[in-house]
Formats: C-alpha cells, structure tokens, sequence
C-alpha cells in the first residue's frame, strides 16, 4: 500500500483578479508546485471549482487543466462540493496514491468569483444547500449560519456573541500572509458594529467573494524518496455526511459529520486530539467557526467565544487555529480553499510560513466542509 506525501504546493495570492481566468490562475499556482523539483511522471489530475460552470460556464475543468500543462497521458477528474470540491479531489486522489494505482498525482482548484455581482454571488455559494430551503424558502447560505447563530446565543444563554473574536484573530493572522485577501487589522467592536448581513452577523463574520488557485503535488513516499524530494506525509485522513436539512438533524448547533470525519482522520494517523499543534479549519462564517471547534471538541458547548477572547487558538495560543487567516482573511475561493489550506499546513510542518510559523510543529490538521457540515474531509499531516 502506497503512502501519500505533499511534494510540492503552490497558490496563487487570493482577490480581485479582474484581468485574470481560471487558466491564468492555475497555470500561475501549477508552476510554483514544480519548482525546483526534477522531472515528474504526472499520472492524474483531480481538479475541484465549486462554481466555474454556474459562473464561468466552463465544465471538465481538469481536462483544460491537463492541456493547459500538456500532461496528455494523465487520467483527469472534475469535483464540485462547494467549498470541499479540493478536498474531495485530495481524498480521491490520496486513495490512489493509497491504493498503489498511482504515483504522482496535480491536485488542487480553482475559482473565480469576483466577477459577479452580489445576487448571483450569493445564489452561487447557496447551491449546496438543501434545494427546498434556498429556492424555496428565500433562505440563503448566510441567513442559515444567521439562523444558528440566533439558536447558539438562545441555547446557551449567551449575551454577546464572543463567536466574533474569531474573525478578529484570523484578520491577525493574514495581517503577515503575502498571499491573503485581507491584511487589516480588525478589533471586536468593528466586527460587532460593522454593516449586518443577516442579523445578527455583519460583513465581519461571513466570508467575502474571491478569486485564487491552489494545487499540490501528492506523491507515493516511494517515489518522492527516489527523487530526492523534501515532503510532508499524509498520515490518515476521514470523511462522513448528515442529513442535509439542518432542520432534520438531532441537533443543528452539534456538526457531527465534522466529528466523526476527524475521528476517522486521527485514528488512521493514530495520532490523538492533544498531539496536533494547529488546526486548519473551514469556516465561511464566525459562528460556524466556533461549533466546528466545539464539534471537535476542542471548547466546550457555548465555550469557544471565551477561548477566542483569551487567545486559546491565536498563532501563540495553545492550539493555533487558521495560521494564515482562514477562509475569512486569507479568503475564500470557493473551489480552491481546501486546497490552501493543505498548502498551509504543510508550510508549517516544513518550517516555511515565515512570520506566521508555529514553533515546532510536527501534526497538523485539515477540516473542510461541504455547506453547513452536509458532509466533511479531515486530513493528518505529519513530518
């Protein structure tokens, strides 16, 4: 059985790329991948965009991808599953590396969403939701984390929403990342009275449009060795899914297919929780930001406002949670975002993430989700 390894990564920086395709930015992040790497025998490439056929109208994007690199001889496979459609294509093509039916495979996505204007912006990121609640309720993807977020603070008879300190301390994070979209600082009170996009979160809380590309080289440790190439190992990784309906689950505040996902991923590694020195998460708002730590179990129910608030999961904190900004600052490009994540961690396990390097680190984990935790990717790397 083969051993997947990060090989190589690259990401183009994330934002406005009003003069720029979804080819230009690939080609800009494949390119990064492969330098300074010897000569490849490239045998897949998984592509993940969560909105390039409902915006760009391109489909088959890997099959573009492939002739954009002229690698003509490798299979090609396209994953959409929103924010998760990279990670879908990592775990997909790890099972091949796994599996022994191949030994390199490009892997990564792509996005371009500032183009659009904002309706069909929102209608864009509601599509993995529950087809009942977006067209026929009026809910978008945003008035659902609204919804839970008004649940949260009633549930645990909560007075302020302390969730917010989340974005406060991922807009820190990006304030040193090259590659991030937004590099201000921010306080808790701008979160709080900043514009409301779907009370009682403002435009501080949710994620915003963006454009960017990430890909990584995942290679049989085999033949990473052969080559001569410094890597990362991907050491377990775990999927799961729930009811897609929020309203149809024992509980909507409890992200269950998060946990179990991550279960799975630590106990391949046979890695445990309090080994893992950062954690990579998805969370294209505030409040889901704090359930998936709760979920994980990582706070206690109603109790990850008050760990953000103390600096529990800042870059010098006890476990420093999105190094680089997270999908909040570091942005958000839909079908990419799992992939930077992958790309981030690995920086930190290779002692490369510059200003935005924890100290030591030897495990990190990678969550993605697809919508609402409808279903979600974990992912253990290790040096």
């Amino acid at each position: 059985m083969g051993m997947p390894v990060v090989a190589g990564y690259g990401f183009t920086r994330v934002g406005e790329h009003w003069d720029r395709g979804l080819k230009d930015l690939s080609l800009e992040a494949i390119e990064k991948v492969f330098e300074g790497l010897p000569s490849v025998e490239i045998d897949a490439i998984y592509v993940g965009t969560a909105l390039s056929g409902f915006y760009e109208l391109q489909l088959s994007l890997a099959s573009h991808i492939a002739d954009l690199v002229a690698r003509f001889d490798a299979s090609v496979s396209n994953f959409e599953a929103g924010a998760a459609s990279s990670a879908q294509a990592l775990y997909n093509a790890a099972l091949g590396i796994y599996s022994g039916m191949y030994k390199a495979v490009l892997v990564g996505g792509v996005e371009k969403m500032s183009d659009e204007l904002p309706a069909p912006n929102y209608r864009g990121v509601s599509l993995v939701e529950d087809s009942f609640l977006v067209n026929y309720s009026g809910l978008t993807e945003i008035g659902l984390h609204a919804l839970l977020a008004k649940m949260y603070l009633s549930e645990y008879g909560l007075d302020e929403p302390l969730y917010s300190y989340l974005p406060v301390n991922e807009h820190e994070n990006a304030s040193r990342a090259g590659h991030a979209q937004f590099r201000n600082r921010i306080t808790y009170d701008m979160v709080r009275s900043a514009s409301p996009v779907s009370d009682p979160l403002t435009i501080f809380d949710v994620t915003a449009p963006g454009d960017g590309a990430a890909y990584i080289l995942l290679m049989d440790k085999e033949y990473a060795d052969s080559l001569g190439v410094e890597y990362v190992k991907l050491l377990g990784m775990g999927a799961a899914g729930q009811p897609a309906n929020l309203f149809d689950r024992a509980s909507p505040l409890f992200f269950s297919a998060s946990s179990r996902a991550v279960e799975k991923a630590l106990e391949k590694a046979g890695v445990e929780t309090e080994d893992i020195d950062l954690l990579e998460m998805y969370n294209p708002s505030s409040i889901s930001g704090a359930l998936v730590l709760e979920s994980l179990g990582l706070a206690d129910k109603g109790g990850a406002g008050k760990l953000l608030e103390r600096g529990h999961f800042s870059l010098s904190g006890e476990l420093p949670v999105n190094t680089f900004g997270g999908a909040k600052a570091r942005g958000d490009p839909k079908g990419a975002t799992a992939a930077y994540q992958l790309a981030e961690a690995a920086m930190q396990l290779l002692g490369r993430a510059g200003d935005n390097q924890v100290d030591g680190a030897e495990y990190a984990l990678v969550h993605s989700m697809v919508g609402l935790d409808i279903s979600a990717y974990a992912f253990v790397l290790g040096v």
